[in-house]
């Protein structure tokens, strides 16, 4: 509340009455003041009768209100104004009723004059709502002393009324609201006093206590994701609470945040900041920071209170007739109200990120509580938006209002808000993290950690070889400064561009631009958060400088140099000259810098960042660069200047753009400053946090090379065993993430033909356990399942491609439940008289790129169907196709040019839709397909390759088949890595040929011949998938309908039969393995060992049937 507010009320509260009646003096003594003495009887009468009404109606609203936004703020921008009002309305109102109430009663005998219970309400509005404790950080700079002194005023004041109204009829109702007020108030101080306590605390945690936390946190690698989250969160809140008191870091704080978020993606570093600065806005402008027992006994002891009065009151109030029927639902409004605000406030504790915190914390005793609460939406805990203002987009823009401007100072300036996505988090953490592996505390010293937070620019100009040409821009001017330089720069290079293009198309140019405009709101907006001296000096002279050189150009007329910012403001100039402007600039340069010179502002950026555009569109034309490099280079530059502003803004200024729907800048400055990146660690907390990773590695090759027997046993574990066992401990964590016992895990699982499972591809996915080869279980918790069928396009190290239609697609790892679900890229159709056919896949790995690749073949052929879309569409010849290759690291397509003529030739009518033959094998580096011989022709079959490397179609040799004197038909295959094909003598014998060194001819050798099959009367299609663990079978897919193992040496063929799986079916050989998919979405761990377990309880349930019915016992009931 404003000091001018408790001066009028205080002023009114010592006035006497001169009437009995309620509220006449005050309505004489407002009257006389406002010279309104000759009013009617009628208003002085209504004024008499509803201004204390008024008013506690008015205090429900305004409690409403704040109940309602407080809660909203944190995650809402543009509240601040009315917020502000409301907070400070709502204790001026209250006091301000108090304060009648009591004179009232003090000059009036009669008990029944108001509701008694009315003065306590007043008391519970003055306790303020659970959602909003503080506004701003300032109220934590007021003496305890004078928090105290207001409570016993107010709780005096209240008493003095209850006491005078002692004999009124609802005194038993206005005793528990009473009790309900005294806790709130006390509530609302105590936690005034615990944050200003916080605010200056001079001791640090112990590191044994964040030692206990940490440790405390790993067991929840088997619950969802967000818990686990919300408990490193919450470990990362005990370390910024000593940054937002300007404290050194000690050294164990450093070394947990460093391992917490080093080795995070960005994705879920930027989440561990949302949530632990979510819990810093709890605890500076909320109650709902701290849960524990007994504040929870307060809790219930309010909300019973208030539900007792208002049933009292429903009760007591039917046998009276005092009181008119106003009052009467004025009280129920008021009690009402309470009810309500307590009930809103309850639920808000239950579903905030503490609570969900302190329930997680007793494990297993509120399991289906903790699951219901883990499985509610992620609640949102700021804007995620990023404010945008543009210097040179402002000229285009309606003139400003001058009492918007004057009294709304805080969105004339801003043009819009743009999201904090994906890329631009990506981008700031990958330069976060270069910055950090640049210091070394080994060799370096702190001063060199300094110098890095000094720089805005540099670096990238440097990494680029061009700090000689750009360097003056980040180097020699003041910070202010640079920052207008490079913002009229960006937007002018954004400009050209897209008028040479028609649009800036380049990713790295999106974020360069919203970064431009978001510094420049800040400037502009939040100036104290840049911590830069004449910022809106240069603004406004930069600003000044670019209107008058427009109006000049445009009105033919000179302007007054001493034309003020106000009447400029009035001026508003059409995009197209404001772009004709900068074109021209661009076009004669010479003339026009001149000009810009000519009229140049004594603190104007113009000219300069005028200068640093041409030159850095220059950098394409005459230094060779590419418009990628340009705005990689840009963009980097702006990484930077926002990592110096984020280091050098005051904690305090942070504080408070919590309460404003939060600002990336405090994200990024949090995420620095847990990477090691801020004043705040000194020399000494630097080094042990720099070793200790490698303390990690260190320990973790101790167990390796000392204790072979564990590493070994490892090796050998299935993959849902050492999901289990990640929960052991950190170190035991740490070994089976890490790559190189990932790498050893999927070595070792296919030497040994361990960990390997058969997937059947029908309408529905079954996989088979190749040990047992016994039972098949349906795959249901797969991406793509909703009840539909699902292809399983390829398999490799673990991962599988799959396919539910030409726009759901998806990689998966069945052993982890780790899933990406891809970017489905468009089909570009040549011709209008084209429509695309059938569409061909690829799965395989990049071993150069270390990544994943997708191969799409779409075929184009004629929309009527008289031939192909090439010439020959019934299956003849010459269909036109599309490749793509998508990249799984990038989640992007790439268009595949200058393909072979061979590939036209690839359709034949139901060849490849048979048997699955449209789906690439993946051996060696490539993916390979059939081309199917054309006997009219004179083609024979044709293995054609892709090679995944380097995204190139090839001819693969094939061997010399022999001459049976049959026609014959090739396939392809994959046997244990090697490229295998298979000749198909007219459905009588099949020969399996092995390719064992990749790409040469000689390496062909035939392993063996299929034939005379007595359960086979003819090899539609046959498939080699594995060969058994002492080598001298091998396991056959034949006609899409049976498996088969057969010895080739002696000639025989055992059939296989697996229990529940489909009568016909396409198979794929899976290996079991950890690889991870690039921000993937892992399904929990702990959900994945619930349907783990229930397949085993279901298949002993199912052996002890059998066993029952086999041995014939008789049921007894």
């Amino acid at each position: 509340m404003g000091p001018q507010l408790k001066l009028v009320t205080q002023q009114r509260c010592r006035q006497r009455f001169t009437s009995t009646n309620f509220g006449a003096a005050s309505f004489e003594d407002v009257s006389s003041k406002m010279g309104l003495v000759n009013l009617s009887p009628d208003i002085e009468e209504l004024w008499n009768e509803w201004q204390i009404r008024s008013l506690m109606l008015i205090g429900v609203l305004l409690q409403i209100i704040l109940t309602i936004l407080g809660e909203r703020r944190k995650y809402t921008v543009g509240l601040g104004d009315f917020l502000w009002l409301a907070y400070l309305s709502a204790d001026s109102v209250a006091i301000f009723s108090l304060g009648i109430l009591a004179r009232s009663v003090a000059n009036s005998t009669n008990p029944n004059l108001i509701p008694v219970f009315w003065a306590p309400i007043l008391l519970v509005h003055i306790g303020g709502p659970g959602t909003i404790s503080a506004y701003s950080m300032h109220e934590l700079d007021k003496l305890l002393i004078n928090h105290l002194l207001q409570l016993v005023t107010r709780v005096g004041v209240v008493g003095y009324v209850l006491f005078r109204l002692r004999e009124n009829a609802f005194i038993l109702v206005a005793i528990p609201i009473f009790i309900s007020g005294m806790i709130k108030y006390g509530e609302r101080i105590w936690v005034l006093k615990r944050n200003k306590e916080s605010n200056n605390l001079s001791q640090q945690p112990s590191a044994k206590k964040a030692c206990i936390q940490i440790e405390d946190t790993f067991p929840f690698t088997e619950s969802l994701r967000e818990v686990r989250y919300l408990h490193e969160a919450r470990l990362l809140f005990n370390t910024s609470k000593m940054l937002f008191q300007n404290l050194d870091l000690v050294n164990f704080d450093q070394e947990i945040t460093y391992d917490l978020v080093s080795e995070k993606k960005a994705e879920e570093a930027f989440q561990l900041t949302e949530i632990e600065l979510g819990l810093k806005y709890d605890r500076l402008y909320s109650k709902v920071a701290t849960i524990s027992w007994h504040r929870f006994i307060l809790r219930s002891v309010t909300f019973l209170s208030s539900i007792f009065a208002l049933v009292s009151f429903s009760i007591m109030i039917k046998s009276k007739s005092d009181y008119s029927k106003n009052d009467r639902i004025i009280s129920y409004v008021l009690l009402s109200g309470v009810v309500c605000l307590e009930s809103y406030s309850i639920i808000g504790h239950l579903f905030s990120d503490w609570t969900r915190i302190w329930l997680s914390s007793w494990g297993k005793k509120f399991p289906n509580l903790f699951r219901a609460r883990c499985l509610y939406r992620k609640p949102k805990r700021w804007s995620r938006l990023m404010g945008q203002h543009n210097l040179i987009s402002a000229l285009s823009k309606k003139p400003v209002n001058k009492l918007r401007k004057k009294y709304f100072p805080g969105t004339w300036n801003i043009h819009s808000r743009v999201d904090v996505d994906k890329d631009l988090k990506e981008l700031i953490f990958k330069q976060v993290k270069y910055k950090r592996s640049r210091y070394d505390p080994d060799t370096n010293d702190f001063p060199v950690l300094l110098k890095l937070l000094e720089e805005r620019g540099r670096e990238a100009l440097q990494s680029k070889d061009c700090i000689g040409k750009f360097g003056w821009s980040v180097d020699r001017v003041e910070f202010s400064h640079s920052l207008l330089t490079w913002h009229i720069a960006t937007h002018v290079c954004y400009i050209d561009d897209s008028r040479k293009n028609g649009f800036a198309k380049d990713q790295n140019c999106a974020m360069s631009t919203s970064l431009s405009n978001y510094m420049l709101y800040l400037m502009v907006q939040c100036p104290n958060m840049l911590a830069t001296e004449l910022s809106g000096t240069r603004y406004t002279d930069t600003r000044i400088h670019l209107h008058r050189l427009l109006f000049i150009r445009n009105t033919h007329k000179e302007a007054d140099k001493k034309l003020s910012m106000d009447k400029l403001d009035t001026l508003s100039f059409p995009k197209d000259q404001v772009k004709a402007f900068f074109y021209e600039l661009l076009r004669r340069p010479s003339t026009m810098l001149g000009e810009i010179e000519e009229q140049q502002e004594e603190k104007s950026a113009l000219l300069d960042g005028c200068m640093l555009a041409m030159s850095l569109q220059s950098s394409e034309t005459q230094d060779g660069w590419p418009n990628e490099k340009k705005w990689e280079m840009i963009s980097e530059v702006w990484v930077e200047m926002l990592m110096y502003a984020a280091s050098h803004c005051g904690w305090k200024e942070h504080a408070d753009a919590l309460g404003r729907g939060g600002e990336l800048l405090t994200h990024v400055c949090i995420l620095m400053a847990h990477l090691g990146l801020s004043k705040q660690c000194p020399p000494e907390v630097s080094k042990q946090l720099a070793g200790q990773s490698k303390r990690l590695r260190d320990f973790t090759a101790r167990i390796v090379s000392e204790n072979e027997v564990i590493h070994d046993i490892l090796l050998q574990l299935p993959v849902k065993s050492l999901v289990r066992f990640r929960s052991l401990s950190k170190p035991i964590c740490s070994l089976i993430d890490g790559q190189d016992f990932i790498n050893l895990h999927l070595n070792h699982s296919i030497t040994a033909k361990s960990n390997h499972s058969i997937i059947l591809k029908e309408w529905d996915l079954f996989a088979v356990d190749f040990d047992a080869l016994s039972d098949a279980v349906e795959v249901k918790h797969h991406p793509l399942y909703s009840g539909g069928g699902t292809e399983v396009i390829g398999s490799v190290n673990g991962l599988v491609f799959l396919r539910r239609s030409e726009t759901n697609i998806a990689v998966y790892n069945l052993s982890t439940r780790e899933c990406k679900k891809c970017y489905v890229a468009e089909t570009e159709i040549p011709r209008r008289d084209l429509t695309t056919g059938y569409v061909y896949y690829g799965f395989g790995y990049d071993s150069y790129g270390d990544d994943y690749k997708v191969v799409r073949m779409a075929q184009f052929v004629r929309e009527d169907g008289s031939g192909d879309g090439g010439g020959g569409g019934g299956g003849g010849f010459g269909c036109e196709y599309e490749v793509k290759v998508y990249r799984l690291k990038n989640d992007k397509w790439k268009k595949i040019e200058g393909l072979p003529i061979r590939l036209r030739l690839l359709s034949k009518p139901f060849f490849h839709i048979l048997n699955r033959r449209g789906y690439g094998v993946f051996a060696g580096h490539a993916l390979h397909w059939i081309v199917p011989q054309r006997r009219q022709l004179g083609i024979r079959d044709c293995v054609l390759g892709f090679d995944i490397r380097d995204d190139k179609f090839f001819e693969l040799p094939q061997p010399d088949y022999e001459n049976k004197g049959m026609n014959f038909q090739v396939d392809v295959g994959v046997l244990e890595g090697n490229l295998c094909v298979m000749c198909n003598y007219e459905h009588v014998c099949v020969d399996v040929w092995v390719m064992k060194e990749y790409g040469v001819k000689e390496s062909w050798c035939m392993m063996f011949s299929v034939q005379g099959i007595k359960w086979i009367s003819a090899f539609m299609f046959l498939r080699p998938l594995v060969y058994s663990k002492d080598g001298d079978k091998v396991l056959l897919e034949v006609n899409g309908e049976k498996l088969f193992w057969y010895d080739w040496k002696n000639k025989h063929a055992k059939v296989v039969r697996v229990r529940g799986g489909p009568s016909s079916f396409g198979s794929e050989m899976y290996v079991e393995s950890l690889i991870r998919i690039n921000d993937g979405d892992p399904i929990g761990w702990k959900k994945q060992q619930e349907l783990d377990e229930e397949v085993e309880e279901r298949k002993t349930d199912r052996n002890k049937r059998d066993d029952f019915l086999s041995v014939g016992f008789k049921l007894k009931l």
